[in-house]
């Protein structure tokens, strides 16, 4: 049932996703709805989905190194796809007119009390600390075996690791709405490296470790004992996942040591900005249906 639950939620990502899509390109949005972001967006939202239905939604619970393969799935490769691809307002082109509205204008604007509180507890000396907590307690032998043995537990699991880092990534790679950027930075800097320094202590820990922490039921058959399974595992955190920080830190510099290109677009109504807000008939979410 707790999985079915997790199917539901991710079929609504998609189908909103696919809506929002047809609509914005019906209306000439080519650059929001451009096929590489398409792509992007269509990869991310697989890799999601992969944990969710046989046969991966039993072996990503019973062997340690694919539950990391989940976790880098969960943490890094979804979020940082889901960004790059502009997902926010092609997910709001997707719900009901009166809905679209009321989170673009009332839920989302800048004078909107929703907008302050969400500001407010997403500010990087929140969100940094606390992805880095979050990701730490969920590798606690105790806390891991239980999301493994409860589906219920499992769910909290993916919720709290994917919310914080949708967060995360999302200050990070400073993509619409930038409520937290302000000009040029090298905030986003620190805030990888801090995340790479803990990825590798934990990663290259549970690699070189002597002993099992966790317990685990390995599938039938499955070539790896416990010991290495846990080393592997710890070793798919530490190079893969230092890859994809690398990645993301190179890409990083060079938007630092470039001009800066301000972002013209459909966020703009939500943009702090000196200059009167544009007109209302210039907002993509007041067209007509």
């Amino acid at each position: 049932m707790v999985n079915l639950l997790a199917i539901v939620l991710w079929g609504i990502a998609v189908l909103l996703y696919v809506r929002g899509w047809m609509r914005l390109r019906s209306r000439g949005a080519r650059r929001l709805t451009a096929w590489w972001r398409t792509g992007m967006a269509g990869l991310a939202l697989g890799l999601a989905g992969l944990p969710l239905f046989p046969p991966g939604a039993d072996l990503f619970q019973r062997s340690f190194v694919l539950h990391m393969v989940e976790h880098e799935i969960l943490i890094e490769l979804t979020p940082i796809l889901l960004w790059l691809s502009r997902p926010l307002p092609i997910w709001l082109w997707g719900l009901p007119r009166a809905w679209r509205h009321a989170w673009a204008l009332g839920a989302l604007g800048p004078s909107s009390p929703w907008r302050h509180r969400l500001q407010t507890v997403t500010r990087p000396r929140v969100t940094v600390p606390l992805y880095l907590l979050v990701i730490t307690l969920w590798h606690v032998p105790a806390l891991h075996d239980r999301a493994a043995q409860n589906p219920l537990v499992h769910l909290l699991e993916w919720a709290t690791l994917g919310g914080i880092a949708f967060v995360f990534w999302w200050m990070v790679l400073a993509v619409p709405p930038k409520w937290h950027v302000r000009g040029r930075s090298s905030l986003p800097l620190v805030y990888i490296v801090a995340a790479y320094a803990h990825n590798e202590i934990l990663g290259l820990g549970l690699t070189l470790l002597r002993r099992p922490l966790y317990r685990l039921s390995l599938p039938a058959g499955w070539p790896l004992t416990p010991l290495a399974d846990q080393a592997l595992g710890g070793a798919v955190m530490w190079i893969p996942g230092e890859l994809i920080y690398t990645t993301v830190l190179m890409g990083l510099l060079m938007r630092l040591l470039d001009e800066p290109r301000p972002y013209r677009g459909t966020f703009d109504l939500y943009e702090a900005s000196p200059a009167p807000s544009p007109p209302v008939s210039r907002s993509p979410y007041t067209f007509p249906n």
